[in-house]
């Protein structure tokens, strides 16, 4: 059975808010979060597949911990890896997600 992770910083309010009706939407027996202020190889090794939010700040930077992180991930063979990156926006209490390829 194929496990999946849902990746984003605990500290930000609009992915959480975000991931937990994801996770709720497909049971936590199907989804597993994990703080993306954590994420190293081994970590991303124990999933097939992602589910990666990153907010931006001003002009479009990453936050600290992904910029960590990038490097690491360029290096890993992902071939057998579901890695959808979504960018989340909520208004009004109302979650769009917009699937970047």
């Amino acid at each position: 059975m194929s496990k999946t992770a849902i990746i984003y910083s605990y500290n930000t309010q609009k992915s959480k808010k975000v991931a937990e009706k994801i996770i709720a939407a497909f049971g936590e027996k199907e989804i597993e979060a994990v703080n993306a202020e954590e994420l190293n190889k081994e970590v991303l090794n124990k999933y097939d597949n992602f589910i990666l939010s990153a907010p931006t700040w001003f002009d479009g930077e990453l936050p600290n911990y992904w910029d960590e992180f990038v490097p690491d991930l360029e290096e890993m063979d992902l071939k057998r890896k579901s890695l959808p990156f979504s960018d989340w926006e909520i208004r009004k209490d109302t979650p769009r997600i917009f699937a970047m390829p």
